[in-house]
């Protein structure tokens, strides 16, 4: 992936004077990484996966509660655990975090997905829906949007580097 430096430091933007802020936050924060997905569910930021600098993908989950300022420990999940893999992304529609893409470690190399993977926040199970329709090619890097129940993906990298 070619990844350069990588950080696991939060800033905070007010938004009535647009000034950068950097909160002490307790407890332990995840390691340093990029490409991880971010997904805002109930005042509490889950960050999925994501890589490190030596190219090394994660499939974990660390969660930041926004009003205590403090990194929580995450609860065990069940089910069929997404792979490892950085450059996806991820929204929230109703109980559910979705996630969709990314790169991880291939047989050969790393491979781009174009799987979607479900967890429910309150039993904390992933799953694989089965998904109708003809689903976007293999893809990290994209941009996507959550509208109604929609997911609508744009952009980002095959294989190889090409663009999508």
């Amino acid at each position: 992936i070619g990844i350069g430096r990588c950080y696991n430091d939060v800033y905070c933007l007010d938004l009535n004077t647009m000034k950068w802020s950097r909160p002490r936050i307790s407890g332990t924060p995840p390691s340093e990484r990029t490409g991880h997905a971010g997904v805002l569910c109930y005042r509490r930021i889950y960050y999925l996966g994501g890589a490190s600098a030596g190219d090394h993908c994660y499939n974990d989950i660390h969660i930041l509660d926004v009003d205590e300022l403090s990194w929580l420990k995450a609860p065990r999940t069940y089910g069929v655990t997404p792979s490892e893999r950085c450059g996806h992304l991820g929204g929230m529609i109703g109980n559910y975090i979705v996630l969709f893409g990314g790169v991880g470690a291939g047989e050969t190399g790393f491979k781009c997905l174009n799987d979607v993977n479900v967890l429910n926040l309150e039993t904390m199970c992933w799953s694989r829906p089965n998904v109708l329709g003809d689903p976007p090619s293999e893809r990290w890097g994209h941009s996507a949007v959550l509208l109604g129940t929609k997911l609508w993906v744009v952009g980002g990298y095959a294989n190889g580097g090409a663009r999508r």
